[in-house]
């Protein structure tokens, strides 16, 4: 893969916060080659899960992002750190209840 002014692997890292917010899982990320600025879909990427809880929320993005670059360096083992996007998407948060 030859590096252009784009990245050309997009990881979207899905990380949720469970058991009433004491800790986050890393439940699903999408590896995807090629695909640009578009949503990751089906056969374009990788699928990888994880179901592992951790204490906070950056523990748990970077145990994916390590997962996910292992995963790279088999597939792609010249692509470097830097050609890779990464996308994080935090779901399970209680909305903000001003008082």
């Amino acid at each position: 893969m030859k590096a252009t002014g784009t990245a050309e692997l997009r990881c979207q890292i899905f990380i949720e916060q469970r058991s009433g917010g004491t800790v986050w899982v890393p439940y699903k990320t999408l590896i995807g080659y090629g695909v640009g600025n578009r949503v990751i879909i089906g056969s374009k990427g990788e699928h990888l899960n994880m179901s592992e809880a951790f204490a906070t929320r950056d523990a748990a993005e970077d145990a994916a992002k390590r997962h996910a670059w292992e995963t790279i360096q088999e597939k792609f083992p010249v692509v470097r750190h830097d050609e890779v996007e990464w996308d994080l998407v935090v779901e399970g948060i209680a909305p903000f209840v001003p008082t």
